[in-house]
């Protein structure tokens, strides 16, 4: 939780929901940024659920394969992203074209 003048400008609560739940929940995400560590051999996106309000956080090792993806347990987070998300993030919203696992799975 982080508070800046009273006012929550961020939550995050780690879940045992898995990626995969949420999305044939809610379908697929409406927009997602990929984050790189300093590491290359890890990555983890924040897939944006704009009807719930929520980013649905979830960590993989790169390459990645199907049962990691959709196994990933989330973090589920509301507000803003942290600035150091952002500086190492990049958009990543493929969920919508087709062949999207070929360009996620090299992370």
């Amino acid at each position: 939780l982080r508070v800046d003048g009273g006012v929550a400008r961020q939550m995050r609560v780690l879940t045992h929901i898995r990626l995969g739940d949420f999305w044939l929940s809610f379908d697929q995400p409406d927009d997602a940024l990929l984050v790189r560590p300093m590491t290359r051999s890890s990555a983890f996106q924040i897939a944006e659920y704009d009807a719930l309000g929520v980013q649905v956080i979830t960590s993989m090792s790169c390459p990645t394969d199907p049962r990691a993806f959709w196994m990933a347990t989330s973090t589920v987070g509301m507000g803003e992203i942290w600035t150091t998300e952002a500086i190492n993030g990049r958009n990543f919203d493929i969920y919508h074209a087709a062949g999207w696992w070929k360009r996620l799975r090299r992370c």
